[in-house]
């Protein structure tokens, strides 16, 4: 018999399966459990609806292909531009492994099943382009950053239309090389021509930037922030000793923000350790209590 861990994992395979040949809302629970070799009761002590299935199973792969993304990050040995082509290629070998899945999703009239489905694709969306954002300044350094937003935006364009075409079987490898070798064309060109950048700062922080903070961050949504961070590295995958200095620099953190005045400089230093992670998921909690830090 399944432990219950593997059932579940045994329902998310099915359904994303299912969800790949005929499409979200032309797929039934029945035909997933089905799948799945299981009773339609077991469904519902893992899952409240489809709805909540297909969001899990999203999150799922996301969770899966960012665990890797994040391990590379922690490579010292590597270049930042060595990082992000290593990011690239597990990013797409996870994707096209689910070519079918993404690409019969994409083509659904309405995958906005529910606020918590409307929240995530949000958040996923602004943090990945803040991981091309961090990751092109890292690369091509103070040059590049009038112009890290319109690169970011261009970049994560170029790579959501390539691997998003419906069915369409494209070699990781030379999909990083090309990707690649796109950034420097379109970086090394703004720097080259020192064109005035599309996003200017006042552009940026009319919400055009989803990098910026969010001024009305409030001293509640900082320590929902705080929670949401820890509770992010105890189930990452970071080496233990990285994890329990991270969650250390979090505890200090969280004391800066409960004092009546807080130190800039302590707390500037913990967000610094912790933005060092490369963690996309947290970046933007963090921009946030950055930002609400420096201006009490």
């Amino acid at each position: 018999m399944c432990a219950l861990k593997d059932k579940k994992q045994l329902i998310i395979s099915a359904a994303i399966k299912c969800f790949a040949q005929k499409g979200f809302h032309a797929t039934s629970i029945q035909e997933i459990v089905d799948t799945a070799g299981i009773a339609k009761g077991s469904v519902y002590s893992y899952f409240k609806s489809k709805e909540d299935l297909l969001f899990v199973a999203i999150k799922h792969e996301y969770d899966r292909m960012m665990s890797g993304v994040l391990s590379v990050a922690n490579d010292i040995n590597l270049t930042p531009r060595e990082r992000l082509a290593a990011q690239f290629q597990h990013m797409l070998q996870v994707t096209l492994e689910y070519s079918d899945f993404i690409a019969t999703l994409k083509n659904e009239t309405d995958l906005m099943v529910n606020d918590q489905m409307k929240a995530f694709l949000n958040d996923m969306h602004k943090a990945d382009f803040q991981w091309y954002c961090q990751s092109i300044l890292a690369i091509y350094g103070d040059d590049a950053k009038p112009y890290v937003f319109d690169a970011a935006i261009i970049i994560q364009a170029v790579v959501k239309h390539f691997t998003y075409m419906d069915r369409v079987q494209l070699e990781s490898t030379e999909l990083t090389r090309f990707f690649m070798d796109r950034l420097d064309d379109l970086v090394d060109g703004m720097i080259r021509k020192q064109q005035k950048p599309i996003l200017n700062k006042e552009q940026s922080e009319n919400n055009a930037n989803p990098c910026s903070p969010d001024t009305s961050f409030s001293y509640e949504d900082s320590l929902k922030a705080v929670q949401s961070i820890r509770v992010y590295i105890k189930q990452s995958k970071l080496e233990t000793k990285i994890k329990t200095a991270s969650l250390s620099y979090l505890t200090v953190l969280d004391h800066e923000i409960t004092k009546d005045q807080i130190d800039p400089i302590i707390t500037t230093a913990m967000i610094s350790h912790l933005k060092s992670l490369g963690l996309a998921e947290i970046l933007i909690n963090l921009n946030n209590l950055e930002h609400y830090a420096l201006n009490q």
